[in-house]
């Protein structure tokens, strides 16, 4: 390519960052331009040590935006089932309660809120919602309708001209001007478009997204399979997952090179080099600020953000892939983020699915006997990559040490952990950066 902005304007520590993505904005195809995010770009912006205070921001800001959009949709949903409470109650006193169309529409609502689909497109309050609306509509028309919408819409009227007989003759008809109940609805819309809207201004937004690429990449399948399996998710998935589903299928095809761009409007080119653009972009306007350089000893600045609390898992099956999973809670009341330690492969036949399913599928305080000498598990351990802080807390406590006939008993750790419970504030920080590093198993939470 003839030019190449970023490798040149990136100091030395972020040279390798600056060559991928002028690399991507220099692809010739779309396969080529999410290819370099998804291998290079993601996983250098998530794991360089140069931009360790830049990944917690985001993340800080990406939970903040998580927080606020859950509180606001709680309210939507509240106003929504209050208000329809509210007119429910009132119309089972009037004359109208014997109206067969108006009480259908009455039920149709009770149901949706009642079953609260996770599966609904729209979701099911915005369902409820534009079902009210229509509720209203058919009340206005009706005698005695009018006192029973007026506390939630503003009624106006417009002129009807008719002529009859060679005489007009103008008569004057209702409408609602506005829809009161619900007023959060408006803010969550606002919420809404900070993500979703066409002009992105948020970085962490735009850094989102970039994950989320990543983890299209590099997600099999068998990732939905295994949601699927949940029993939480078998007969009611989430709209959000079903959403995500399709997305991936688009990103799957561009990456196998079956397509050659995604025809989703949201999952274009353009508009992921302007996310790409605006993340590397405030890297050099921050990388300015430290007078070019980004190694700051971020424990100095205390900018890491330190998990709530982290949980163990182990899923999969003997036949094939199967995970060591790690859910992290970065706030007490925050989403929860699921992150891959270990990839065990080849089914029963791996020593490592074999230890990893009798280790750590068995439940905290269980205490056993290694047959083996103690430096195998100590090996496996390192091969899966928790030989650290991240082992000593969720992993494996020597107990007992028999030297006689070389066996070891060996306590298992507590499956959940409360972080700032279980650990020193050096250790807390050691935890965070460790669990930055890990590629992602469920997507970004923003989606």
């Amino acid at each position: 390519m003839s030019e190449r902005i970023y490798s040149s304007i990136f100091s030395e520590n972020l040279r390798e960052l600056g060559y991928f993505a002028d690399e991507a904005l220099g692809a010739k195809t779309c396969h080529d331009f999410f290819y370099h995010i998804a291998k290079y770009i993601a996983p250098l912006l998530r794991k360089s040590k140069a931009l360790e205070s830049f990944y917690f921001q985001q993340t800080k800001d990406r939970l903040s935006y998580d927080k606020k959009y859950r509180q606001c949709e709680a309210s939507v949903v509240q106003e929504i089932e209050s208000s329809f409470q509210e007119l429910h109650s009132v119309f089972e006193e009037t004359e109208l309660c014997d109206n067969e169309v108006i009480k259908k529409r009455f039920n149709h609502i009770k149901y949706i809120l009642d079953t609260k689909a996770r599966s609904c497109i729209p979701m099911y309050y915005e369902l409820a919602y534009s079902e009210i609306q229509e509720l209203l509509y058919e009340l206005i028309d009706n005698p005695g309708g009018i006192d029973l919408i007026r506390p939630y819409t503003i009624i106006d009227t417009y002129n009807v001209c008719k002529e009859v007989n060679g005489k007009k003759s103008v008569t004057k008809k209702l409408y609602i001007e506005k829809f009161l109940f619900a007023p959060s609805r408006l803010d969550l819309k606002a919420l809404r478009e900070v993500v979703y809207g066409d002009k992105v201004e948020h970085i962490w937004v735009a850094y989102n997204f970039l994950e989320f690429v990543e983890w299209c990449w590099n997600t099999p399948f068998s990732f939905f399979e295994q949601y699927a399996k949940d029993d939480s998710n078998a007969k009611d998935p989430n709209s959000g997952m079903l959403m995500i589903k399709e997305w991936w299928v688009y990103m799957n095809q561009l990456r196998e090179k079956r397509i050659d761009e995604i025809p989703v409007p949201f999952l274009q080119r353009d508009r992921y080099v302007s996310y790409l653009k605006l993340v590397l972009n405030s890297i050099v306007y921050k990388q300015a600020l430290h007078d070019k350089s980004l190694s700051k000893k971020e424990e100095e600045q205390g900018e890491y953000l330190i998990p709530y609390s982290i949980e163990r898992r182990f899923v999969g099956n003997e036949f094939g892939e199967s995970y060591l999973l790690l859910d992290v809670r970065w706030d007490i009341a925050g989403s929860l983020e699921t992150y891959k330690i270990h990839t065990c492969y080849g089914g029963s036949d791996s020593d490592t699915y074999t230890f990893c399913k009798d280790i750590f599928g068995r439940e905290s305080g269980d205490k056993f006997e290694v047959d083996e000498k103690y430096k195998y598990v100590s090996r496996c351990l390192s091969d899966i990559k928790v030989s650290n802080i991240l082992g000593e807390v969720l992993f494996l406590e020597k107990i007992e040490k028999n030297r006689k006939n070389k066996t070891v008993i060996v306590e298992v750790m507590p499956k959940n952990v409360i972080v700032s419970q279980a650990l020193s504030q050096k250790d807390q920080v050691k935890l965070a950066k460790i669990v930055k590093k890990l590629d992602r198993f469920s997507p970004p939470v923003g989606f």
